[in-house]
């Protein structure tokens, strides 16, 4: 039997909050707390829907050294993420990122 290692891109391979805070921050101001929630997610929406804006997210140094560990004792890695049905061009991007991400 095959051992699989599923690893999420955001948040393990993928710098996601770092680069959502820091594109809100420069669109909205450091005062995020003061907006509403729908406001920040419609904004959060329009920076994800960005075309490529996945592809230039920073890698996480620890997801990447995990993912070697889990390869040096056997095991195939398998890349997963979710993309947003409300972020614009965030479904059409999904594959092509994915597999950016993949080649690293």
């Amino acid at each position: 039997m095959e051992n699989i290692a599923l690893v999420d891109m955001d948040g393990t391979l993928a710098d996601f909050r770092g680069a959502l805070d820091r594109d809100l921050r420069a669109r909205l101001g450091d005062d995020l707390e003061k907006l509403s929630p729908k406001t920040l997610q419609q904004v959060e929406y329009l920076i994800r829907g960005q075309g490529g804006w996945y592809r230039n997210l920073k890698p996480l140094p620890l997801g990447f050294a995990l993912v070697k560990m889990l390869q040096s004792i056997g095991f195939r890695i398998m890349i997963m993420t979710k993309s947003s049905k409300e972020a614009k061009n965030a479904w059409t991007d999904s594959a092509f990122e994915t597999s950016h991400w993949a080649a690293r």
